[in-house]
């Protein structure tokens, strides 16, 4: 058990050092941010996932007087719901709805107050009932959650209660953390969670939560069913004291809907496997699992936040895995008989939702997962921003995976991936800081490059065109509209000038010359390329205008590079050339080959 130990050790060492670099950061935000305005506690939001988000924050405050109620304001003066969890002396446990932005920071300021927030919200509470705008949960005399409705799609959601069953884990007594029998899979739980007693322990205007106790056998079971305000998602946190030999702990989820196949998280990506089969029963996911109905009409999401591990029994049931004790020890030192006894504390999340399998339950996850952090700041700086968003994504069917330094220097590298299987397009990623090189560029490794259009006189952009050069030099795949076709033309020895008119509208014919086909685009540039000053040897003509037989595309020789001077991407606009699109994705994928 050693090693068990010396990891523990190394875990906790290294959550320590990160809390104290997650504080230095945001310390040094926090220099930037106006706090000038609090009048009594400063209090710092922290949303790590790339979308906005309103929702319930924790924080723990030291105030300068005692109170018995608070109320927590904006910087405009408005106060949002807002309750108070636990107090001790001057300190307080609270909880307030934040409302910040992508990756962002945002200033409240805790006050003591005369009465609680007294505006009425969404949330209704009893010991055998949660209500939220979305859902009312209800628990059985078993302390299970028997119903959930979901207002908004007006059904309920369960074809039976929600229950935490026990059973016989034998395993297989030669790899027994690893491998799970089929026929334990398949047998019948020796004991449910029972004997429950209940207790309101939040009800507030930002947040409600009942906390059920009960035991399975020697084991003693401790659920606090929470909701949100304006939340999508039912949070269950789980304390277990783990005394269980020879079982396994599954929570079984018996939904409305049927379908032969679920869906499972897989970090990148998702992948749908069928009902357990001989082959194939217990299998991974990471954050979530979802079984939606075969019709399409709707479906239900499992978050996890720490257990990996799922089956589906039937066509309508799904089962996560929260506690594995074999009977094998594997070895004398590993004592794999003992795995999980103790203490164990994880959480699940329910979301419904409206028709097949979306990216909200991508994005849900991303928020069940990182929850808003809350520092106390002592600061009253008049700081340069009210809030701040170091970085923003146009699509919710988008997410951000990483931000983070480059190994070798101080580049930023920004790793996304679609989340629904589908193509997104006009996808923009928008930074506080402006990305000043072709370095940062390349060191992000990128499938491809889209220099956009804008305003102007191109020229006048001289230290771009000077990164531009470097990007041409690449191997990355370019796609350049308008100003960027303007600007790549100049960084490789081209020229232009100011046209007379310019072109205005959405009704301009230009003219594919390998194809020769004609196509409607939506134009909007004072200036053109000039094709007299082209070196054939690096870039070649490839549309004109029809009217006035100006240059509006350049195909670049022995490059993954192209260009053109009209708006493939304009909304009202054209649809005609929206092929460009795809065949750039197809230059970005075989250079992913």
């Amino acid at each position: 058990m050693l090693q068990y130990n010396d990891s523990w050790n190394d875990y906790f060492v290294s959550l320590s050092q990160f809390q104290t670099e997650y504080e230095g950061a945001v310390g040094a935000i926090a220099n930037e941010l106006d706090t000038s305005w609090c009048k009594e506690c400063a209090i710092i939001v922290n949303n790590p996932v790339a979308a906005k988000r309103k929702g319930a924050v924790e924080a723990t405050v030291k105030l300068n007087h005692n109170a018995r109620c608070i109320k927590v304001v904006d910087k405009s003066g408005k106060e949002v719901p807002s309750q108070i969890v636990a107090k001790q002396g001057k300190t307080l446990k609270i909880v307030f709805i934040a409302n910040v932005d992508s990756v962002g920071y945002k200033v409240y300021d805790v006050q003591v107050a005369d009465k609680k927030y007294g505006k009425a919200t969404d949330l209704k509470v009893t010991e055998h009932t949660l209500e939220n705008a979305k859902y009312r949960v209800v628990f059985n005399k078993n302390g299970d959650i028997a119903t959930i409705i979901d207002k908004k799609l007006k059904m309920q959601i369960l074809s039976k209660p929600i229950k935490l069953a026990a059973m016989h884990d034998i395993g297989m007594l030669n790899y027994p953390s690893w491998e799970m029998r089929k026929e334990d899979i398949d047998g019948e739980p020796y004991a449910y969670a029972n004997t429950p007693e209940f207790e309101i322990v939040e009800n507030g205007a930002a947040r409600i939560a009942v906390k059920v106790s009960r035991h399975i056998e020697s084991s003693r079971i401790e659920q606090v069913v929470s909701l949100e305000s304006g939340g999508e998602t039912i949070r269950v946190d789980n304390f277990i004291d783990w005394q269980e030999r020879r079982t396994m702990l599954k929570a079984q989820f018996p939904f409305a809907c049927e379908n032969e196949k679920a869906t499972y998280d897989l970090g990148l990506g998702y992948i749908q496997r069928p009902t357990n089969s001989e082959n194939l029963y217990e299998v991974p996911a990471q954050k979530w699992a979802d079984l939606s109905d075969e019709y399409e009409r709707f479906g239900v999401s499992i978050f996890s936040d720490c257990k990996y591990g799922w089956d589906k029994p039937n066509e309508n049931t799904l089962r996560l895995t929260c506690l594995h004790t074999p009977a094998g020890a594997f070895t004398k030192d590993a004592r794999q008989d003992l795995q999980d006894i103790g203490r164990n504390i994880f959480s699940f999340g329910i979301c419904s939702h409206k028709g097949a399998l979306s990216s909200l339950t991508e994005s849900e996850s991303e928020l069940f997962n990182e929850k808003m952090v809350a520092f106390q700041t002592s600061s009253r700086r008049e700081g340069k921003y009210d809030d701040i968003s170091l970085l923003k994504i146009s699509s919710s069917g988008v997410a951000v995976r990483s931000i983070k330094k480059a190994q070798d220097d101080d580049s930023i590298v920004i790793r996304v991936n679609e989340m629904s299987g589908k193509t997104h397009r006009n996808v923009c990623v928008t930074m506080l800081g402006e990305i000043k090189t072709a370095e940062e560029i390349l060191a992000a490794n990128p499938d491809g490059i889209m220099l956009s259009n804008g305003p102007g006189d191109p020229k006048e952009c001289v230290s771009i065109i000077k990164e531009i050069k470097k990007l041409y030099d690449s191997d990355v795949p370019i796609f350049a509209i308008c100003l960027g076709h303007q600007l790549m033309a100049l960084a490789t020895g081209a020229d232009t000038h100011k046209m007379k008119y310019g072109h205005r509208g959405a009704n301009h014919p230009v003219k594919d010359l390998q194809t020769g086909k004609v196509y409607i685009s939506s134009q909007n540039h004072g200036y053109v390329v000039d094709m007299d000053t082209l070196d054939d040897k690096i870039a070649r003509p490839a549309f004109i205008n029809v009217n006035d037989k100006t240059n509006e595309g350049l195909e670049y020789v022995g490059k993954n590079i192209f260009t053109v001077q009209f708006h493939p991407e304009a909304c009202a606009g054209p649809k005609d050339s929206d092929y460009l699109f795809d065949r750039f994705m197809n230059m970005m994928k075989k250079g992913r080959d």
